[in-house]
């Protein structure tokens, strides 16, 4: 039998949940571990409750799955990801050409908060999501209407999470994305998800600060044929200067990333690192 107490907190805790609810401006809400470890007779109370307070039936996947076509509800979403055993539902489902992955894709591009972004999208792949079909139409179809450098970076990190399919990898990659981006806009033959005006502004500040990860960089240079273009703006000889003394001092490369790089741009395993 549920004591008086835990009545309490529970209807308190149902209360915060219709609120949220009606009105989701955050993934969370008060009482949100008071749905944790519910006994079988506190689910049956809780349920109860819930569906007469919001006067429908308890359907954690419907609610989960209607905020994938609409933005007011991506909190919603959000909260789905993660939520308490009680509210568990399947993260892999599809609902016509939409998933939770496109809907954090589309919703993260107008917000401007990449943190969030990369946030949740781990915490997706954490949680055992699987990159799906659809979601690689729904990249192809947004590429055409990236309009600013953000939008491109936020596509850049969806692709990337898409294609490694694995939450280890992708938060490497993650943790490297600016790398990843450098070789991207190589790859583009244009600064792709980087605010820089052309690719020697790209390499100049690969050169500064990726310097772990030169290698791979001047790699995909020659790989993808901009090394002349970038040699030939570097009026102020800052490119080569900086190479200079990247050869002059050789800082240790780090191997872990490679591994992905390769991955996300199999053409660059195609010819060896010089």
């Amino acid at each position: 039998m549920i004591n008086q107490y835990r009545k309490q907190e529970l209807e308190y805790a149902i209360e915060s949940f219709y609120e949220f609810f009606k009105n989701p401006e955050k993934p969370k809400f008060n009482g949100l571990s008071s749905f944790e470890n519910l006994t079988n007779e506190e689910e049956v109370f809780t349920k109860s409750l819930i569906e007469n307070r919001l006067n429908t039936r308890f359907e954690t996947a419907k609610w989960f799955s209607d905020g994938f076509n609409d933005p007011a509800k991506i909190n919603i979403v959000l909260f789905f990801v993660s939520p308490p055993p009680f509210f568990s539902t399947d993260i892999n489902v599809v609902v016509g050409v939409r998933t939770v992955f496109s809907s954090i894709v589309n919703y993260s591009m107008k917000t401007g908060d990449k943190k969030e972004f990369i946030y949740w999208i781990q915490k997706l792949y954490k949680k055992g999501y699987m990159s799906k079909s659809q979601d690689l139409d729904f990249l192809k179809i947004s590429f055409d209407k990236l309009k600013n450098d953000y939008q491109c970076l936020i596509w850049s990190l969806a692709r990337f999470a898409f294609k490694l399919n694995d939450f280890e990898k992708i938060k490497l990659a993650f943790d490297h994305h600016m790398t990843l981006l450098t070789v991207a806009s190589f790859k583009m033959r244009r600064p792709f998800g980087i605010n820089f005006h052309n690719l020697l502004g790209v390499a100049n500040n690969a050169l500064q600060h990726y310097r772990s990860h030169i290698e791979l960089i001047l790699h995909a240079m020659e790989v993808y044929d901009v090394a002349y273009d970038i040699e030939k703006r570097d009026h102020k000889n800052t490119f080569k200067q900086r190479l200079e003394d990247y050869y002059e001092t050789m800082p240790p490369q780090d191997p872990d990333l490679v591994e992905v790089v390769f991955e996300l741009f199999p053409e660059l395993n195609e010819t060896p690192i010089s």
